[in-house]
């Protein structure tokens, strides 16, 4: 296989924006094994394995038939998928209202005004938000993902008996092909974890930050606006932050700080607390659920806190994860910071055994797909 000429095929997507981290993690762990995997926007001739992230709404017939000729050809090709699917190959059905609407949505006919007639796309579109929204209290929002999903259950139902392998980057989307989709070949593949990420989070002052970033729902708003403020120097919670108006108060007896709000400004405000008061700030990234009882950790997320040189917490119950043993796992907000610092010492004491046993089952998981590769399983 190291002599394989492997690549990452991402001209299926419109937008690099919200795959970034798959191309990253398969590219990782490919080089982790000492394997170069190239992303392309065009499949070389020479091509050994071709690797594909799931999403098959925005391609052009000309894309279609590329895949096929790699069929043809004889390149395998490994699918990576991104999210759930149920029995009937339905992404993302999560209560028996979103069944109800996906059996309504005629995503075939929405397929094809989509890439050929986009106004009628656009026009039968209203009518199902105008649907979702005063028969089954979807909001908008929501209702939006819900008509993309349904589609991309007709467009990944079209392409995917080309693929020879289905990649899984989480054990619990893993474990949800295995128990519903009848293809073979199904694989688990796992990040690796840096050792570096312990003296990353030992080597930081008390001024401590809790965030959140992502998408916004009630039911996460609901979460955070619960917690005791009276432990916080700052509390914003889906509020317009603005930078400038920032409390950077590192002498002040209270020393967290709690932050809903993207990326870019928590960075920002990290960067501040280096560059002004010369201090390492403590990150911790918050994970609670999109709606309650949903039991999933998102590993890119995980990945993506370590890597930003962040303690991942997981707020609530959750089901068994690999993953979920390189964070902080707490039953409330309030729990954490009130034994903050029992919850950080045993998490950095036990944290090197963790990302040790973890990088040994990446090995192991690598190593089946390696092998099935070579015997061409």
């Amino acid at each position: 296989m190291k002599d394989m000429k492997c690549e990452l095929l991402i001209s299926n997507h419109a937008y690099i924006i919200g795959i970034e981290d798959y191309i990253k993690a398969i590219k990782g762990i490919f080089e982790k094994n000492n394997i170069l995997l190239s992303v392309v926007n065009n499949v070389t001739d020479d091509v050994d394995l071709l690797f594909l992230i799931d999403e098959f709404v925005n391609p052009s017939r000309k894309f279609f038939d590329i895949l096929n000729h790699c069929k043809i050809k004889g390149i395998r090709m490994c699918l990576i998928h991104t999210e759930f699917i149920d029995k009937n190959q339905h992404f993302n059905i999560f209560t028996a209202k979103d069944l109800i609407f996906r059996k309504l949505v005629f995503a075939d006919l929405l397929l094809f005004f989509y890439r050929n007639f986009y106004f009628l796309f656009c026009f039968i579109s209203v009518l199902y938000l105008i649907y979702g929204k005063v028969f089954l209290s979807f909001s908008l929002k929501d209702t939006k993902k819900r008509i993309y999903f349904a589609m991309r259950d007709r467009a990944f139902s079209n392409v995917y008996k080309l693929f020879d392998y289905h990649i899984c980057l989480s054990d619990n989307i893993y474990d949800s092909l295995k128990s519903n989709f009848s293809e073979k070949n199904i694989i688990y593949l796992q990040h690796y974890v840096e050792t570096s990420f312990v003296d990353s989070i030992k080597d930081c002052s008390n001024q401590t930050l809790l965030y959140m970033s992502g998408y916004k729902t009630k039911f996460r708003h609901n979460t955070l606006m619960k917690i005791d403020k009276k432990y916080f120097n700052n509390f914003y919670i889906d509020k317009y932050l603005d930078i400038d108006t920032y409390q950077f108060n590192i002498n002040n007896k209270k020393f967290f700080n709690i932050i809903y709000s993207d990326e870019v400004k928590i960075k920002k405000i990290c960067k501040y607390y280096k560059e002004i008061f010369n201090i390492n700030i403590q990150q911790l990234e918050l994970y609670v659920s999109q709606r309650r009882n949903w039991p999933y950790l998102s590993p890119m997320r995980i990945i993506r806190s370590i890597e930003n040189h962040s303690i991942p917490v997981n707020v609530g119950n959750h089901e068994d994860s690999n993953y979920g043993k390189l964070c902080l796992n707490v039953n409330s907000i309030d729990e954490l910071v009130r034994n903050y610092d029992f919850y950080r010492k045993k998490f950095i004491a036990e944290l090197p055994e963790c990302i040790n046993e973890f990088n040994k089952m990446s090995d192991k998981f690598f190593q089946i797909f390696y092998d099935r590769l070579i015997n061409k399983k």
